[in-house]
């Protein structure tokens, strides 16, 4: 009851016009990423999201706890709400490169021939992750087909409410840090199996299609370019944990401050590519899935300063902003905080640096980064007095 009395106070407080995805700098630029496990958006949670975010990326688990209902029924269930609001919007679909999530009518084709399409351990075993769930084999062409022909039908069959798709996990699936466990040889197939993979969805999907990928980041200390080399074949990237659990010690949470200031520039790079750069920021009280953390509201919204500022450090045009604690519906997507409403205007330059002190100006902001003290401060400006004018 408290989850629906804060959603509709903030679509009164805060009424807004249906946004579209044409990128400005008028306000923070923002997406959102969730999925909700108990059913169907109500009315209020789907005119939310439809008039605030002009990205919007449905997860696996849309009403993963309906019996009788697969993640393809509550995508596209969830995907007609939100365009029959906006139009304008644009939804996205998930699809694991990797992992066999088995909510999904599709995995049914990959379960019925796990024995022979299943990454293995050295030992023989089928590997499992997340859940006990099996991972696919890459290597292996007629998976591929598969993987490829699943997703594509949805596109084809409901390009309607679907304009994207985001692949998540491909650092899981080419990265080679469990080639310890798969053996060299294994690892080595599945690396090259994904390399091949991309360039057929891409064919098979068509430009009109938005591909989105989830895998880049200082974390992925093995690859020198740290996950921007799918770049190549998609239409964005997702930077999944901006100053959460991959830029932290997993002992006491406290920030790896050089693994931020990589992000940073990790972001500027792949904006410079002209591509949409996604970034999903966390608060230092819940930094990452599955971790004990305080989720109270006000806590919330006093930390997402450091996050924000991280972002607005990095980001370059068609870059876009989220700040929760998760990935479902009760993991604050429906906060609305204060900083999203206000002015904020074109960058006037990119940021300067000294040491692990970052500041940018913006028409309507100032914003100072302290990245190895984990402070900043974000000031607002009067819109009527752009910056160095007042």
């Amino acid at each position: 009851m408290l989850h629906r009395i804060l959603l509709v106070t903030a679509l009164l407080l805060s009424p807004v016009a249906a946004v579209n995805a044409g990128f400005n700098w008028d306000r923070v630029p923002l997406f959102a990423h969730l999925g909700k496990w108990e059913g169907p958006f109500t009315d209020e949670e789907a005119r939310f999201l439809a008039e605030r975010f002009p990205y919007i990326m449905l997860e696996k688990t849309m009403e993963y706890r309906v019996p009788g209902v697969s993640a393809e029924e509550g995508i596209l269930r969830a995907a007609r709400q939100l365009k029959d609001i906006n139009p304008d919007a644009l939804v996205f679909y998930y699809w694991n490169a990797f992992i066999a999530y088995e909510m999904y009518d599709a995995v049914g084709t990959f379960l019925e021939n796990e024995e022979e399409w299943a990454v293995r351990t050295m030992e023989g075993e089928i590997f499992r992750r997340s859940g006990g769930r099996a991972c696919y084999n890459l290597a292996i062409p007629e998976l591929r087909e598969w993987w490829v022909d699943s997703v594509a039908e949805i596109i084809r069959e409901h390009s309607d409410v679907i304009d994207g798709v985001f692949i998540d996990a491909l650092p899981a699936a080419s990265h080679g840090v469990m080639a310890h466990v798969w053996g060299e040889e294994t690892a080595q197939g599945v690396h090259d199996g994904l390399n091949q993979m991309l360039p057929m969805v891409h064919e098979a999907i068509g430009d009109k299609t938005i591909m989105v990928y989830n895998g880049a980041g200082a974390r992925l200390r093995r690859w020198e370019d740290r996950g921007l080399r799918h770049l190549e074949w998609m239409d964005g990237v997702m930077f999944e944990h901006l100053a959460g659990c991959s830029a932290r010690e997993i002992d006491d949470g406290s920030l790896k401050p050089g693994w931020l200031e990589e992000d940073i520039e990790l972001i500027r790079r792949a904006a410079a590519t002209g591509k949409k750069v996604f970034v999903k920021g966390w608060p230092r009280s819940k930094p990452c899935l599955n971790r004990p953390g305080i989720t109270d509201e006000a806590v919330m919204r006093e930390e997402i300063v450091f996050p924000l500022a991280a972002f607005l450090i990095a980001a370059e045009e068609n870059c876009y902003f989220l700040y929760n604690w998760g990935y479902t519906n009760h993991d604050g997507q429906y906060i609305w905080y204060d900083e999203y409403d206000k002015a904020l205007g074109e960058p006037l330059g990119p940021a300067e640096r000294d040491g692990s002190v970052f500041t940018r100006q913006f028409k309507h902001a100032s914003v100072w980064l302290d990245a190895a003290n984990e402070k900043a401060r974000i000031l607002w400006h009067d819109p009527d007095t752009p910056c160095g004018e007042e």
